[in-house]
């Protein structure tokens, strides 16, 4: 596809998802949804649509600039579910997930500078204070190309115990009114102070993978993976959910001995 062609691709999506947007938030406020409910949804639409025109120049961009720094990301949750089952990204996705281990997470920072400088912004809600109390932390690094609204997260796995933990982050946006602070405790998808958990040696292997025609890495028993991670991957599905009954409590403070949080914000790495 042309840079000419994807341009134009991009112009209509705007527009249109705009005209959409507009209808579909009229008949959705008419029916007593909550607005910013109503924005995320119309949001996850457009990305929907620009994942499937820029989608493979994005994450090229990124390995990229990865590759650069000498780290190796791997594809992980949504994005390894795609290659898997469908030889590409969900169709229903909207991000793009890679995985980190050590040592690359000492690599976040020089990550943030190369990626700022190609025009990504860093998504900085490492820590929300709530009106309430204090809610959690997140344990993923999120780059967002503001110019087609995608956005690519970088999840972290630590050693932990015999195993490797992934840490779920919390979902901020639900997080500004009393009645889905209520919903946050108790809700599978957003578990707070709770990680995934998965067998140390599932990380010990590695598979090199073409990837829409790039060089990729994933864990070389990928299957073992989603089937621990959702259950019945083969079976294709509008929205494939986490298996959170294998979920563990964790601490947010160390695992191994070592700080899980980190702030982009103030630099702390």
């Amino acid at each position: 596809m042309s840079a000419a062609l994807k341009s134009w691709l991009s112009k209509k999506i705007r527009r249109g998802t705009r005209l959409w947007g507009l209808l579909h938030s009229a008949y959705m406020l008419f029916s007593g949804n909550d607005w910013l409910e109503i924005r995320g949804r119309l949001r996850r639409t457009r990305q929907k649509k620009m994942m499937r025109v820029h989608a493979r120049e994005f994450l090229e961009e990124i390995l990229g600039v990865c590759g650069g720094l000498d780290m190796r990301p791997f594809l992980l949750r949504g994005t390894l579910l795609g290659y898997c089952r469908e030889d590409g990204f969900l169709k229903h996705d909207y991000d793009i997930d890679l995985g980190l281990m050590e040592p690359d997470f000492r690599k976040v920072g020089k990550l943030k500078t190369a990626l700022e400088e190609k025009g990504f912004v860093t998504y900085r809600d490492n820590r929300y204070a709530g009106p309430l109390k204090k809610i959690g932390e997140r344990f993923l690094v999120k780059f967002i190309k503001p110019e087609w609204d995608l956005w690519v997260d970088f999840d972290f796995l630590y050693p932990w115990d015999g195993v490797v933990a992934y840490i779920e982050d919390t979902r901020y946006e639900y997080l500004y009114r009393k009645k889905e602070l209520k919903r946050e405790k108790t809700r599978a998808d957003g578990v707070i102070g709770y990680a995934l958990v998965y067998p140390q040696d599932l990380f010990d292997t590695w598979a090199r993978i073409q990837f829409l025609g790039l060089d990729a890495w994933i864990p070389a028993d990928a299957e073992r993976y989603l089937e621990l991670t959702y259950g019945e991957w083969r079976v294709k599905k509008s929205k494939d959910r986490t298996l959170y009954q294998n979920m563990k409590a964790v601490s947010y403070d160390r695992i191994a001995g070592k700080p899980v949080y980190l702030d982009l914000t103030h630099g702390r790495f």
